[in-house]
């Protein structure tokens, strides 16, 4: 649909003058941005002039089109077109200027100018007129939307281009150069913004990239100073302890029956000792081991490495009654072999805490994280439980809650948990009550 906004005789430069003047107030009205206005104004004036050159006079008309005006142009909700008229002598011999061929420079190099201004909307109609020698000339700009443009709205704009005063060519070419001027300025000053912008995003690229090169160094120091602890703790400091351990034994073996009850006690608290330090360092290098090791990324069902670690449980403590319940599947990407370790410590707790339960249970299972909705896994017991105020101890490293007499163990298993679950962008967390069992809930960055 098209809707005429305002329509003029071309006779000399004033008329030129006042049709710029409307195109400018349209521009305004009808939120162009200063580019648009200023390629608008600038076809304008350049296409008025040719008809003023090439005949006796011409017309401009403004419209509204709601459809895309040629072909070629892109979908857009609404056009400002602009069409000017001449009554020529005669066109044919500008007929191939008007086309982008060859013939008179100055009209050839106005006319691509204004193709190159306006390369979506501008269009050359030749053997128009009463005596089929004018010319047409339409182009024009899109607009962001057509929602606006209600009849009173147009009507509007149609009294403000009526009240228009005339204005004389000097002032025309002075708003065209202001207009020009100020496109300019807002190209540059656009530049200029995305310039720094890109300089900034360039600057906070090398930071990120400083930061994470002198964090990945640091960690790569930290992992050789691991693997020297490991050396020393596997050579220097376990040698001792089995000489130790050794030369108790045989004081044990030979020299028992020269010893009363007293000394015999005292030899058997020093082997007792010594074999509990040589588990906890052995504890510590796991610890080292799961922290520092390769890993291996595949899909991986843990509801199938949970069931094997529940057999071995049973097959070495047949005496117990467990009701062991496993959800499956349970698919997640990870090292399979690390989060064997880690289902093995959980699975290995709630079997152990369980074991004063008349009617033991533990449930392996997923749901989702009532605050994040994220897909967590969870192991379920109705052992003994603890107080949560000492929860942040649980991953520390040899920290207890339960005597070694009631529930033996050295302390580590959570501490390797936590650090398997952390490697596979994961956190875990826990809740327990005295008396009410305990849950123990992670999540993987690969669940499924």
């Amino acid at each position: 649909m098209s809707r005429a906004l305002i329509g003029q005789d071309i006779r000399n430069a004033d008329d030129v003058a006042l049709a710029h003047q409307q195109a400018a107030l349209l521009s305004e009205e009808l939120g162009l941005t200063r580019l648009q206005q200023a390629c608008l104004c600038v076809v304008l004036l350049q296409v008025a002039q040719h008809a003023l050159r090439f005949g006796p006079g011409g017309r401009v008309d403004f419209s509204l089109e709601d459809a895309a005006p040629t072909a070629s142009a892109p979908t857009a909700t609404a056009w400002l077109s602009v069409k000017v008229s001449d009554q020529g002598r005669g066109i044919t011999e500008q007929d191939a200027v008007l086309q982008g061929g060859g013939g008179n420079g100055d009209a050839e190099l106005e006319l691509a100018n204004c193709k190159a201004l306006l390369p979506d909307y501008f269009t050359v109609d030749t053997g128009c007129g009463p005596n089929a020698q004018g010319t047409q000339v339409q182009f024009g700009q899109s607009l962001a939307t057509s929602s606006a443009l209600t009849a009173q709205r147009v009507q509007a704009i149609r009294q403000a281009l009526a009240a228009l005063p005339a204005v004389t060519p000097l002032q025309a070419l002075a708003n065209q150069h202001r207009a020009l001027l100020s496109a300019r300025q807002g190209e540059q000053t656009a530049l200029a913004g995305v310039e720094q912008e890109l300089a900034t995003t360039n600057s906070g690229v090398v930071a990120l990239y400083l930061d994470l090169n002198a964090k990945t160094q640091a960690a790569e120091r930290a992992n050789a100073a691991l693997e020297a602890f490991n050396y020393a703790v596997s050579h220097d400091l376990r040698a001792p302890l089995r000489g130790i351990d050794g030369w108790s034994l045989a004081l044990q073996e030979d020299y028992a029956q020269r010893l009363d009850d007293e000394g015999r006690l005292y030899l058997q608290r020093i082997r007792r000792d010594v074999q509990h330090m040589n588990q906890l360092i052995e504890a510590l290098l796991r610890l080292s081991r799961v922290s520092t090791g390769a890993m291996h990324t595949d899909l991986v069902d843990m509801a199938a490495l949970a069931t094997t670690i529940v057999e071995r449980l049973r097959e070495r403590m047949p005496q117990r009654h467990v009701e062991v319940l496993i959800a499956s599947p349970l698919l997640v990407q990870g090292d399979a072999a690390l989060l064997e370790i880690a289902l093995s410590n959980l699975l290995d707790n709630a079997w152990k805490f369980t074991a004063h339960t008349p009617h033991a249970r533990i449930e392996f299972g997923s749901e989702l994280a009532p605050e994040t909705g994220e897909r967590c896994y969870v192991v379920r017991d109705n052992g003994v439980g603890f107080d949560m105020s000492y929860a942040q101890k649980l991953f520390a490293p040899f920290q207890r809650l339960h005597s070694a007499e009631d529930f033996p163990g050295t302390g580590i298993g959570l501490a390797i948990v936590q650090r398997i679950v952390q490697r596979h962008g994961g956190r875990i967390w826990v809740a327990s009550a005295p008396g009410q069992g305990t849950r123990f809930y992670f999540v993987l960055g690969g669940a499924q």
